[in-house]
C-alpha cells in the first residue's frame, strides 16, 4: 500500500494519498502544478485488479464494467456509499442538490472551523493541537480575496460585483425596452383610432362649419331672389 501512494503522491497529479488515523486509504485534492489542468476532478477511475474494490473501498466492481466516468450521468452509483464525495457527477441543475447538512442545521458547533497541523506532511490536518486554532474558517474567508473565478481571473468579490453589476444593467435595459414598447403600443393604438374611429371633437367641428356654409348659401340665394324681385317688378322687365 506505501508503495501505491508513493506513486501517486510522485505523479503530482493534484491528489495526495496518505492513511488516515483509522489505518484507511485516504486521497485529497490539492493545487494542481499543471497550469493547463487548473480544475481537478476524477474523470475516469477503473480497478483491473482488487485494489479499488477490495483494499480502498471504493469502487463496487472491477473492470470496465465497474469503471467511473464522469461524463455517463449518475455515474457515481459505482462508488461503494460513503466515497461518492471525491469526485463530481454532473447532474442537470447541480444547485437544485445543495443543502445544508442536517447536523450543521441543528448544532453550527459541528462545523469543523479548526484545521489543525500538518505535522507528518501527510497532507491531513486532522490533529488534536488544531482545536480553537479556526483555520479552516480563515481560509475559506480568504477565498473571496483570491483569483478563482473566470479562469483564475478574478475574485469572487469582482465575480459578484459583475453579476449584481450585470443584472442591474440588464433589469434598467429590461424597463426601458417595456417603457418602449408601451409607448410605441399607444401610438399605435391612437394611429389606429383615428382611421376606423369616430373623433367626436372632430365630427361636431365639421357640423359646425358645415351649417355656417348652409348659411352663407341661403343668404347668397335670399340676395339674388331680392335682386331678381327688384329687376323685374320694379323695373317692369
Amino acid at each position: 500500500a506505501l508503495s501505491v501512494i508513493k506513486k501517486i503522491n510522485d505523479a503530482h497529479l493534484g491528489v495526495v494519498a496518505y492513511i488516515n488515523h483509522d489505518g484507511q486509504l485516504a486521497m485529497k485534492a490539492t493545487t494542481a502544478e499543471d497550469h493547463d489542468n487548473k480544475n481537478f476532478m476524477i474523470r475516469h477511475l477503473e480497478d483491473s485488479g482488487q485494489f479499488m474494490v477490495g483494499f480502498a473501498g471504493i469502487l463496487k466492481q472491477s473492470g470496465p464494467q465497474g469503471a467511473f466516468d464522469y461524463r455517463r450521468t449518475d455515474d457515481i452509483v459505482k462508488f461503494l456509499p460513503g466515497r461518492e464525495h471525491i469526485t463530481i457527477t454532473p447532474k442537470y441543475n447541480p444547485a437544485s442538490y445543495m443543502s445544508i447538512s442536517e447536523a450543521i442545521a441543528q448544532d453550527v458547533d459541528r462545523i469543523s472551523a479548526a484545521r489543525g497541523q500538518d505535522l507528518g506532511g501527510t497532507g491531513d490536518y486532522n490533529t488534536s493541537n488544531g482545536i480553537g486554532d479556526g483555520g479552516n474558517a480563515l481560509l475559506i474567508a480568504s477565498i473571496r480575496h483570491k483569483n478563482g473565478m473566470v479562469d483564475d481571473s478574478a475574485t469572487f468579490n469582482d465575480f459578484y460585483t459583475a453579476v449584481i453589476s450585470r443584472v442591474g444593467t440588464q433589469g434598467e435595459e429590461a424597463k426601458d425596452r417595456v417603457k418602449n414598447q408601451e409607448t410605441l403600443l399607444k401610438n399605435l393604438a391612437n394611429l389606429r383610432e383615428s382611421i376606423s374611429g369616430v373623433n367626436l371633437d372632430e365630427e361636431m367641428s365639421n357640423m359646425v362649419a358645415y351649417q355656417h356654409g348652409y348659411n352663407a348659401a341661403a343668404r347668397v340665394i335670399t340676395t339674388i331672389d331680392r335682386m331678381l324681385d327688384t329687376i323685374i317688378n320694379r323695373m317692369g322687365v
